[in-house]
């Protein structure tokens, strides 16, 4: 079973060494315009991990576009963009379930509010990781990983 807890500890473990080696050895110095069609197809093939317990679609996706060469912000950046598509269309998906189930006006409503609260509070959440990641780095999201995942692991002892 892919869900066992050893997956996730240890997936939280790789994925961190994976992206502090990224962030040590790649040259940080591109930008999305400089990007070549087969980086892209890299950076989007990173995405498959996620289907790994414990390996986030953000967190692969940022180490692969800085594995190309991106700079901090522009991989975290052109991750949020990949992650749109998924997103757009898990929301489709969820809207036509609740027309399905027959919602009331009120919970049009509701929906409303709720989307409206999750896309301002979504946009303010990308702006202050950029800011983050602009002045600081991942080194921080590599030892939070690292903490975890050892801990995962030295509960199944």
């Amino acid at each position: 079973e892919a869900r066992e807890l050893w997956v996730i500890g240890t997936a939280l473990i790789v994925l961190a060494i994976f992206l502090y080696l990224a962030e040590r050895l790649s040259p940080r110095n591109r930008d999305i315009k400089q990007l070549s069609f087969l980086q892209i197809q890299w950076i989007g093939l990173t995405q498959a991990l996620a289907l790994i317990p414990g390996c986030s679609r953000s967190g692969s996706t940022i180490m692969g576009g800085l594995m190309v060469g991106l700079n901090r912000e522009a991989a975290a950046r052109f991750s949020f963009l990949l992650g749109l598509p998924a997103i757009f269309g898990s929301g489709l998906y969820e809207l036509k379930e609740l027309i399905e189930l027959g919602i009331s006006s009120a919970g049009y409503l509701n929906l409303a509010v709720g989307i409206s609260a999750a896309f301002v509070t979504g946009y303010l959440s990308i702006e202050l990781l950029l800011r983050f990641l602009r002045n600081h780095g991942t080194l921080v999201f590599v030892i939070y990983r690292i903490v975890i995942g050892t801990g995962i692991l030295l509960f199944l002892v």
